[in-house]
């Protein structure tokens, strides 16, 4: 750990995780060019969004970092109390997870202020990262053009050693150059997800069949929407995801896999929707077209180049029977059983913040 007036900063090296801390006082206004805003006040001097501290548990397995924003506050109140009462407890974790749009691996070169005429200093921006920490979001989506680069796939396996569950989702039928960068993740991530259109669904599991993936890399399909719907309004930006109530998307896409290749199904939500109404609609099309697995052919077992690893956890941080192991030793009726109980896991807990 290492700390004075700077951004917070992250990296590994070898085996050792390197922190630069939030500052507690100012910050130097340099890295105000970091951000796509102007700052508040004193040219990013005074960027009291960016001050706070970190609450480190160390175990006998490693560490854990809370960090804590105090947005320049000294003195504690009732409701900064029961804030950081909150933000400390380390019992907690988010049960969603979240897909990076922005740029998370990019860096910014900077004038130096003064303390080198003759250089910039180039820096990367971990800011989103600390806000995921802070959130204690645990699971990302990025896109596999993230990855495609060393640093890139050396940034996400440092990531995935803190804890971060981490997945790479991409467009079309996956190409040579995509099924490399997909090989060479060996564990970096967790699950792949395909968006596709709907008349190249067969491709798309042609491509994926003939690849050596490994089984511990889960596959989901994401059908490209339609722009406009029968009857309905044109959509001007392209969205993916299986309807909730299913669908003719969902029946031609069970069609083309019916040996059950691809083991998650995503579904979007109408942004005008409630989440957990949505996400129940959903759930009960999952507990109805997953017979069609479980009683149809046995899935092709894909070749495995390490031990397994869990896939996605539930927020309780427990991994139901049977989710995320492979299917020469488990059933499929137990993976899909184990994915629709996440679901309703998920469901029930947000039906609960819902309420409350």
């Amino acid at each position: 750990f290492s700390g004075h007036v700077h951004n917070f900063l992250y990296n590994r090296h070898g085996d050792t995780d390197l922190y630069v801390v939030p500052s507690t006082g100012f910050v130097r206004p340099d890295y105000a060019e970091l951000a796509a805003v102007a700052p508040e006040r004193e040219g990013g001097r005074d960027d009291r969004a960016k001050l706070g501290f970190f609450v480190v548990d160390v175990h006998r397995e490693g560490h854990e970092i809370r960090p804590i924003r105090t947005f320049g506050g000294t003195a504690a109140s009732n409701h900064t109390a029961g804030h950081l009462d909150t933000l400390i407890d380390p019992t907690w974790k988010s049960p969603i997870g979240v897909r990076i749009r922005h740029a998370w691996n990019s860096s910014v070169d900077l004038p130096t202020a003064g303390l080198d005429e003759f250089n910039r200093k180039t820096v990367r921006s971990d800011g989103l990262l600390m806000a995921l920490w802070e959130a204690r979001i645990r699971h990302v989506v990025v896109p596999l053009a993230d990855v495609a680069s060393p640093g890139g796939l050396c940034r996400l396996r440092a990531l995935a050693g803190r804890g971060m569950t981490l997945g790479v989702r991409s467009g079309g039928v996956p190409d040579a150059k995509a099924l490399g960068v997909v090989a060479s993740l060996d564990g970096a991530a967790v699950r792949w997800e395909i968006a596709a259109t709907q008349e190249r669904f067969r491709e798309v599991v042609d491509a994926v069949c003939r690849a050596e993936i490994s089984e511990n890399l889960r596959l989901a399909i994401a059908p490209v929407a339609p722009l406009a719907a029968a009857g309905g309004a044109a959509h001007h930006f392209v969205t993916s995801g299986f309807d909730p109530e299913g669908g003719r998307l969902l029946d031609e896409w069970l069609a083309v896999d019916d040996e059950g290749v691809f083991r998650d199904l995503v579904f979007r939500v109408r942004a005008d929707a409630s989440l957990v109404d949505e996400v129940g609609i959903a759930l009960g099309t999952a507990i109805r077209v997953a017979p069609r697995w479980v009683h149809g052919p046995r899935p092709r077992v894909l070749p495995a180049s390490r031990p397994h690893r869990p896939a996605v956890r539930p927020a309780s941080g427990a991994l139901p029977a049977g989710g995320g192991i492979s299917p020469g030793r488990r059933t499929l009726k137990g993976r899909i059983g184990a994915r629709v109980l996440w679901w309703l896991n998920f469901a029930v807990e947000r039906a609960r913040a819902h309420a409350t």
